[in-house]
């Protein structure tokens, strides 16, 4: 359990940092905007669409249950979390997340 928090610690404290660099850079990004009297158009396609992508949080849902399961199956079969094959079915679930999610968009599209 402890190599588990000594691993997703440092991954959590990397993602929130990203998050907060993000969200200043685009309320400034917005002043800036607001104080030029840019169109709403400009700063929609300078920000990005607030409306979430349903393909976007579909390959992340899939990708983070992979990988759940990939972690449960460590625990499952008692592997420690040094053990290399560990790193390997996170990736590799992960990796047929991905691919299985390429299907489905790409059948979706077609």
């Amino acid at each position: 359990m402890e190599e588990i928090l000594a691993l997703c610690i440092p991954i959590v404290f990397v993602i929130t940092v990203g998050l907060i660099t993000r969200w200043i850079s685009n309320n400034r990004v917005r002043r800036e905007l607001i104080n030029a009297n840019a169109s709403p158009e400009l700063a929609a396609t300078l920000l990005g669409s607030p409306e979430e992508n349903p393909d976007t949080s579909l390959k992340w849902g899939m990708v983070f249950i992979a990988i759940g399961l990939a972690l449960f199956g460590n625990q499952m079969f008692n592997l420690n979390a040094d053990d290399p094959i560990a790193f390997g079915l996170a990736f590799l679930f992960g990796g047929i997340a991905l691919l299985l999610f390429y299907l489905i968009k790409s059948r979706k599209d077609a």
